[in-house]
This record gives C-alpha cells, structure tokens and sequence, in this order.
C-alpha cells in the first residue's frame, strides 16, 4: 500500500464503521454496539495515522496516553464505585470507553492539528453520548446519596 493512501487508511476505516452503523442507530442495541466498535476503532486509526506519517515517537506516545488513559479509569472506577443507571455493576464513573477514545482524538488533534482532531472529538463524542444512550453511564456526576438522618 502506497504511504499517501496508508496515511488515511486508519481514519477511513473508523468513520465506515460509523456510517454502516448509523443505519441501526435507532436502537439502543445498536447504537451501544457502535460505541464499543468506536471505542476500538479511534485508538487504531490514530495509530494507523502515526505508522502512515512513519511517526514512531508519535505512535509510542498515544500507545502510552492509551494505557493511561484505560489505566487510570479502570482504578477510578475501583475507587469511586458508581452505580450504573441499569443497576449491573458499580463501574458506571469515569466511562473508560470515553476515555480511550477521547485520548485517541486528543493525540490527533495535538500531534496532527485540527484536520484529523476535530472529526476525532466527534467520534469520541458519539463513544461517550452511546455509553449514556445504552444506559452503561450517566451523561453527569450524581450527587452522593447522603443519609436524610
């Protein structure tokens, strides 16, 4: 593959995946699905991008932000135990799906400029409004339920 056409090959592949899902997206199924898709798809076409420009420091760098960013989410949602609107588990606060994606787009938008940013922060945005959507997360911090006593 030619590197012109490799550049965008990792983008290209996350907003397909977007308009193919957006036909079911009336459903909350669906729409949950294209999330978890998303998730997986920003951080791949950021690091495809990185291998495309032949930026290794760039893609060591969003490889590290990426375990971060999971990392520290993953621990918090230990440590704050948030229930989650369906009452599943008590990892509803932060949305590590959000955060993977948001650190993905934050990569492209400080590493590449807005070009590749900005459509990166609108699927980032679509991650995070789906975990809200499929009820997995609440679009804000609930106030603690303290005792009335």
């Amino acid at each position: 593959m030619k590197p012109s056409v490799y550049k965008h090959f990792g983008f290209g592949a996350a907003l397909v995946v977007c308009a193919t899902t957006a036909a079911d997206a009336a459903e909350t199924d669906a729409i949950r699905t294209a999330g978890e898709i998303l998730r997986i798809a920003l951080p791949v076409a950021a690091a495809g991008i990185s291998l495309g420009k032949d930026d290794e420091h760039g893609f060591v760098q969003l490889g590290a932000s990426e375990l971060i960013a999971e990392g520290t989410s993953l621990l918090l949602q230990e440590v704050i135990e948030e229930e989650r609107p369906d009452k599943s588990d008590r990892h509803s606060f932060p949305s590590d799906s959000a955060a993977v994606a948001f650190s993905a787009a934050s990569f492209l938008q400080i590493r590449y400029g807005w070009g590749y940013g900005l459509p990166a922060y609108a699927v980032a945005g679509f991650v995070g409004w789906s975990r809200v959507e499929s009820g997995r997360h609440y679009c804000f911090l609930r106030p603690p339920e303290w005792p009335m006593e």
